[in-house]
């Protein structure tokens, strides 16, 4: 082959050059994209997605279940107002939910008995302000055929968060004090009518322990104390330490733990710390004198609040997640499967903040390694990762006291500027699913409106929807 000949394949050689570099390239790309795809799956099997257990295009919330797990109690306001409603839970084909309660007064705060035979209620048909109520589900009636609930309280105040004893012969809940006007916690037996004063000191929605000896209760101001009150002792232990707004506590099925909903994030970026803000569902261990481990379960992504321990395993809540107000079920360990050993967790969380700035699910992460484990060495380059992310700008929650607190060495805390009049944040919350309307920077449906603890004006509007 002569020279010219060889000049005649030069082209040829360069193209198929030119081929085979872009065939490399193309085959790196796609490997990493694989690799890259694959993590992702693998992060993504890593997440407990929540499950939907409602979907009315109404309001459903608050919803207790009963102790076989068969069935649950809700409130909604797909009627027009506010009743209650039971939804069956087992496997397979169920019946049709089920209203309970026809009254044109609302209805809520429903607590199933130890025996999944009664429930008691908070209801404003012969009292504004609200009484208790209890129903018989074996005598459930009909709307040209309502069931006549008996009135448990009478007295002229207004009466809210019941929970039963273990043994049903007590209701514990929340009323204001005869004296000094405070609201703080009370029994009534069941049998007799009988109004007995439990707490001196001011605190709002209880829960009975499965024993029955001990009270978990909210008090403080800005419901920034989760405590305990020993029945037997009289002894009270303060659980949640920081700053943050802690509420709706509910024990799990053996005793060990309490899960609580938390206002921690200024996710509308205020500059404040309100109830307009996103919360999350948290637990807290129990098991011995002093409080255990808390954990984070979900993220501050949607509005996450009322949790239900259903048993050891299973956790139902309320949430704005699909835009409407509904009722959602995860693993009672959470958004994230607990992991044991310091490794396997922080390879974990490493996964879910390789974005910048980081998500809400990263911030979770990152909470729950450092309050498992505290004293590892590699915590300080996290912590200070976290607080510049938190003070960065496009930060998911932007707060100079959450950067404070991880410095301090301890898991997420918050100091806002303004938290509100503690006792009444806690009614609003508990009482304001009202009508819908607009929250504060925001429109369009599914919000609802706070009605005022003080005055029932509905005057504050909640974003939770």
């Amino acid at each position: 082959m002569g020279s010219l000949d060889i000049l005649r394949f030069i082209p040829f050689l360069a193209k198929m050059s030119l081929i085979s570099i872009r065939t490399l390239v193309f085959s790196h790309l796609f490997f990493w994209g694989l690799a890259l795809f694959l993590a992702n799956e693998v992060w993504a099997q890593e997440f407990n997605r929540p499950r939907q257990i409602s979907s009315h295009p109404t309001q459903v919330f608050a919803p207790p279940v009963s102790p076989d797990q068969k069935f649950m109690i809700f409130v909604s306001d797909q009627a027009g107002n506010l009743d209650l409603w039971l939804k069956h839970l087992s496997p397979g084909l169920n019946p049709p939910d089920r209203p309970l309660t026809f009254h044109t007064a609302s209805d809520s705060s429903p607590a199933i008995s130890p025996d999944g035979k009664k429930i008691v209620f908070v209801s404003n048909r012969s009292d504004a302000k609200g009484d208790l109520y209890l129903l018989d589900l074996n005598k459930i009636g009909s709307k040209d055929n309502p069931p006549e609930p008996v009135r448990l309280t009478q007295d002229d105040f207004m009466d809210d968060d019941p929970v039963w004893s273990p043994d049903q012969k007590n209701i514990f809940f929340t009323s204001h004090h005869p004296e000094t006007g405070k609201e703080t916690l009370f029994r009534v037996e069941v049998k007799t009518g009988k109004r007995y004063l439990v707490l001196e000191d001011g605190g709002v929605d209880p829960a009975v322990s499965p024993g029955g000896r001990r009270l978990a209760y909210v008090t403080g101001d800005g419901l920034k104390g989760l405590w305990v009150f020993d029945l037997v002792t009289g002894k009270k232990n303060r659980l949640s330490k920081s700053d943050t707004m802690d509420v709706s506590p509910r024990w799990s099925a053996d005793g060990n733990k309490i899960f609580f909903a938390r206002y921690q994030d200024d996710t509308n970026f205020d500059g404040q710390l309100t109830i307009d803000d996103n919360p999350n569902i948290w637990s807290i261990e129990v098991t011995g004198s002093n409080p255990g481990i808390e954990r984070q379960l979900t993220d501050s992504s949607y509005y996450d609040l009322f949790p239900v321990p259903a048993s050891n395993r299973r956790l139902f809540f309320t949430s704005n997640r699909k835009k409407n107000i509904d009722i959602w079920e995860i693993p009672a360990e959470g958004l994230i499967s607990v992991r044991k050993g310091y490794g396997p967790v922080l390879q974990e969380a490493e996964g879910l903040c390789s974005e910048e700035p980081p998500s809400y699910s990263c911030l979770l992460a990152y909470g729950n390694l450092i309050a498992e484990f505290p004293g590892e060495k590699g915590l300080a380059r996290i912590r200070y990762r976290v607080g510049k992310d938190y003070l960065a700008p496009g930060s998911p929650a932007k707060s100079p006291g959450l950067f404070c607190g991880y410095r301090r060495k301890t898991s997420i805390v918050l100091f806002p500027q303004r938290v509100g009049s503690g006792i009444h944040l806690q009614k609003k919350i508990r009482q304001g699913f009202r009508n819908q309307g607009s929250g504060p920077g925001k429109s369009g449906p599914g919000r609802f409106q706070l009605r005022s603890a003080a005055g029932g004006d509905g005057s504050q509007r909640h974003p939770l929807g």
